[in-house]
Protein backbone atom coordinates (compact mmCIF):
# COMPACT_ATOMS: atom_id res chain seq x y z
CA UNK A 1 0.00 0.00 0.00
CA UNK A 2 1.40 3.36 -1.02
CA UNK A 3 1.91 6.25 1.45
CA UNK A 4 -0.86 8.15 -0.37
CA UNK A 5 -3.33 5.29 0.15
CA UNK A 6 -2.32 5.01 3.81
CA UNK A 7 -2.94 8.73 4.34
CA UNK A 8 -6.31 8.40 2.63
CA UNK A 9 -7.33 5.49 4.90
CA UNK A 10 -6.19 7.39 8.01
CA UNK A 11 -8.23 10.44 6.96
CA UNK A 12 -11.30 8.25 6.27
CA UNK A 13 -10.94 6.49 9.62
CA UNK A 14 -10.55 9.82 11.43
CA UNK A 15 -13.62 11.30 9.72
CA UNK A 16 -15.64 8.16 10.43
CA UNK A 17 -14.60 8.18 14.11
CA UNK A 18 -15.49 11.87 14.35
CA UNK A 19 -18.91 11.23 12.85
CA UNK A 20 -19.53 8.38 15.32
CA UNK A 21 -18.59 10.66 18.22
CA UNK A 22 -20.94 13.38 16.95
CA UNK A 23 -23.80 10.90 16.54
CA UNK A 24 -23.17 9.48 20.04
CA UNK A 25 -23.17 12.98 21.55
CA UNK A 26 -26.36 13.83 19.63
CA UNK A 27 -28.19 10.73 20.89
CA UNK A 28 -26.92 11.27 24.45
CA UNK A 29 -28.21 14.86 24.34
CA UNK A 30 -31.58 13.74 22.96
CA UNK A 31 -31.95 11.13 25.70
CA UNK A 32 -31.07 13.69 28.37
CA UNK A 33 -34.02 15.79 27.19
CA UNK A 34 -36.43 12.87 27.58
CA UNK A 35 -37.84 10.72 30.35
CA UNK A 36 -36.94 7.06 30.80
CA UNK A 37 -39.60 4.46 31.52
CA UNK A 38 -38.61 1.00 32.77
CA UNK A 39 -41.42 -1.50 32.28
CA UNK A 40 -41.93 -4.99 33.71
CA UNK A 41 -45.01 -6.94 32.69
CA UNK A 42 -47.00 -9.83 34.12
CA UNK A 43 -47.93 -11.95 32.22
CA UNK A 44 -44.65 -11.54 30.40
CA UNK A 45 -46.27 -12.18 26.99
CA UNK A 46 -48.96 -9.51 27.16
CA UNK A 47 -49.41 -7.00 24.33
CA UNK A 48 -48.40 -3.44 25.24
CA UNK A 49 -48.77 -0.11 23.48
CA UNK A 50 -47.40 3.29 24.44
CA UNK A 51 -49.48 6.16 23.12
CA UNK A 52 -50.97 3.76 20.58
CA UNK A 53 -47.65 2.35 19.32
CA UNK A 54 -46.58 -1.25 20.10
CA UNK A 55 -43.61 -1.66 22.45
CA UNK A 56 -41.91 -4.61 24.14
CA UNK A 57 -43.70 -5.72 27.33
CA UNK A 58 -40.47 -5.57 29.33
CA UNK A 59 -37.53 -3.19 29.01
CA UNK A 60 -36.93 0.53 28.87
CA UNK A 61 -38.15 3.22 26.52
CA UNK A 62 -37.38 6.94 26.23
CA UNK A 63 -40.37 9.26 26.01
CA UNK A 64 -40.85 12.99 25.67
CA UNK A 65 -41.75 14.88 28.86
CA UNK A 66 -45.49 15.06 29.53
CA UNK A 67 -48.49 12.76 29.77
CA UNK A 68 -48.48 9.27 28.25
CA UNK A 69 -50.72 6.21 28.14
CA UNK A 70 -49.88 2.53 28.34
CA UNK A 71 -52.50 -0.02 27.24
CA UNK A 72 -51.96 -3.69 28.10
CA UNK A 73 -54.03 -6.62 26.90
CA UNK A 74 -53.96 -10.39 26.65
CA UNK A 75 -56.52 -13.09 26.04
CA UNK A 76 -58.01 -14.51 29.27
CA UNK A 77 -57.03 -11.33 31.15
CA UNK A 78 -58.71 -8.01 31.84
CA UNK A 79 -57.21 -5.20 29.74
CA UNK A 80 -55.66 -2.29 31.61
CA UNK A 81 -54.84 1.35 30.84
CA UNK A 82 -52.14 3.19 32.79
CA UNK A 83 -51.75 6.95 32.45
CA UNK A 84 -48.56 8.57 33.70
CA UNK A 85 -46.75 11.89 33.63
CA UNK A 86 -42.98 12.15 33.31
CA UNK A 87 -40.50 15.04 33.47
CA UNK A 88 -37.32 15.66 31.50
CA UNK A 89 -34.53 13.43 32.81
CA UNK A 90 -36.88 11.50 35.11
CA UNK A 91 -36.72 7.73 35.44
CA UNK A 92 -40.02 6.01 36.15
CA UNK A 93 -40.47 2.31 36.89
CA UNK A 94 -43.90 1.01 35.92
CA UNK A 95 -45.02 -2.54 36.71
CA UNK A 96 -47.76 -3.55 34.28
CA UNK A 97 -49.94 -6.45 35.37
CA UNK A 98 -53.26 -7.85 34.29
CA UNK A 99 -55.85 -9.77 36.28
CA UNK A 100 -56.84 -13.21 34.98
CA UNK A 101 -60.50 -13.74 34.13
CA UNK A 102 -62.57 -16.80 33.34
CA UNK A 103 -61.55 -20.44 33.18
CA UNK A 104 -58.68 -19.75 30.78
CA UNK A 105 -57.22 -17.15 33.15
CA UNK A 106 -57.41 -19.53 36.09
CA UNK A 107 -55.74 -22.23 34.01
CA UNK A 108 -52.89 -19.79 33.24
CA UNK A 109 -52.44 -19.26 37.00
CA UNK A 110 -52.09 -23.02 37.49
CA UNK A 111 -49.65 -23.39 34.60
CA UNK A 112 -47.48 -20.40 35.58
CA UNK A 113 -46.99 -20.48 39.37
CA UNK A 114 -43.91 -18.19 39.33
CA UNK A 115 -45.67 -15.44 37.39
CA UNK A 116 -48.85 -15.97 39.44
CA UNK A 117 -46.85 -15.44 42.64
CA UNK A 118 -45.35 -12.22 41.24
CA UNK A 119 -48.83 -11.13 40.18
CA UNK A 120 -50.17 -11.70 43.68
CA UNK A 121 -47.41 -9.51 45.13
CA UNK A 122 -48.08 -6.72 42.62
CA UNK A 123 -51.81 -6.77 43.38
CA UNK A 124 -51.12 -6.57 47.12
CA UNK A 125 -48.69 -3.66 46.64
CA UNK A 126 -51.16 -1.74 44.48
CA UNK A 127 -53.97 -2.26 47.01
CA UNK A 128 -51.74 -1.06 49.85
CA UNK A 129 -50.63 2.02 47.90
CA UNK A 130 -54.22 2.91 47.03
CA UNK A 131 -55.31 2.43 50.65
CA UNK A 132 -52.49 4.64 51.93
CA UNK A 133 -53.40 7.32 49.39
CA UNK A 134 -57.08 7.25 50.42
CA UNK A 135 -56.11 7.66 54.08
CA UNK A 136 -53.62 10.44 53.24
CA UNK A 137 -56.19 12.30 51.14
CA UNK A 138 -59.00 11.93 53.69
CA UNK A 139 -57.93 12.97 57.17
CA UNK A 140 -61.28 11.95 58.62
CA UNK A 141 -60.34 8.29 58.18
CA UNK A 142 -57.52 8.74 60.69
CA UNK A 143 -60.07 9.66 63.39
CA UNK A 144 -62.31 6.67 62.82
CA UNK A 145 -63.89 4.84 64.42
CA UNK A 146 -65.65 7.43 66.59
CA UNK A 147 -67.65 5.68 69.27
CA UNK A 148 -70.12 7.32 71.64
CA UNK A 149 -72.97 6.18 73.84
CA UNK A 150 -75.61 6.64 71.12
CA UNK A 151 -73.68 6.03 67.89
CA UNK A 152 -70.61 4.65 66.14
CA UNK A 153 -69.02 6.21 63.05
CA UNK A 154 -66.74 4.10 60.86
CA UNK A 155 -65.85 3.79 57.18
CA UNK A 156 -66.75 1.10 54.70
CA UNK A 157 -67.46 0.27 51.07
CA UNK A 158 -69.23 2.91 49.02
CA UNK A 159 -72.49 2.04 47.30
CA UNK A 160 -72.08 4.79 44.71
CA UNK A 161 -68.54 4.12 43.46
CA UNK A 162 -66.70 6.56 45.73
CA UNK A 163 -63.47 5.76 47.55
CA UNK A 164 -65.35 5.01 50.78
CA UNK A 165 -68.53 5.77 52.69
CA UNK A 166 -69.11 6.79 56.29
CA UNK A 167 -71.17 4.23 58.18
CA UNK A 168 -73.16 5.63 61.09
CA UNK A 169 -74.53 2.98 63.41
CA UNK A 170 -77.34 4.22 65.64
CA UNK A 171 -80.58 2.80 67.01
CA UNK A 172 -82.64 5.96 66.46
CA UNK A 173 -82.71 9.40 64.87
CA UNK A 174 -81.32 11.03 67.98
CA UNK A 175 -78.19 8.89 67.69
CA UNK A 176 -77.86 9.80 64.01
CA UNK A 177 -78.18 13.48 64.84
CA UNK A 178 -75.55 13.14 67.56
CA UNK A 179 -73.19 11.50 65.06
CA UNK A 180 -73.68 14.27 62.50
CA UNK A 181 -73.14 16.92 65.18
CA UNK A 182 -69.90 15.17 66.19
CA UNK A 183 -68.66 15.23 62.61
CA UNK A 184 -69.31 18.97 62.45
CA UNK A 185 -67.57 19.44 65.82
CA UNK A 186 -64.42 17.87 64.34
CA UNK A 187 -64.67 20.19 61.34
CA UNK A 188 -66.14 17.78 58.77
CA UNK A 189 -69.20 18.63 56.69
CA UNK A 190 -71.48 15.57 56.59
CA UNK A 191 -72.83 16.70 53.22
CA UNK A 192 -69.38 16.14 51.71
CA UNK A 193 -69.54 12.39 52.37
CA UNK A 194 -71.63 9.43 51.37
CA UNK A 195 -73.29 8.40 54.62
CA UNK A 196 -74.87 4.99 55.17
CA UNK A 197 -76.98 4.53 58.29
CA UNK A 198 -77.24 1.16 59.99
CA UNK A 199 -79.15 -0.04 63.01
CA UNK A 200 -77.41 -2.66 65.18
CA UNK A 201 -80.79 -3.96 66.32
CA UNK A 202 -81.97 -4.82 62.83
Amino acid sequence: MSPKQQRFLIICATVLFGLMVIVAIFFAYQQSQMGRVVITSTPTDLTLTLDGKPIAPTGQVFVSPGKHELVASRSAFTAKTIEFDIAKGEKKEIPVFLLPEGAAGLEWVKQNPDQASALDGLISNEYEEKTQKVFADNKILQKLPIVDRTFRIDHGISKTGKQFALYIQATDQAGRDDALATLRFYGYDPAAYEIIYTNPNQ
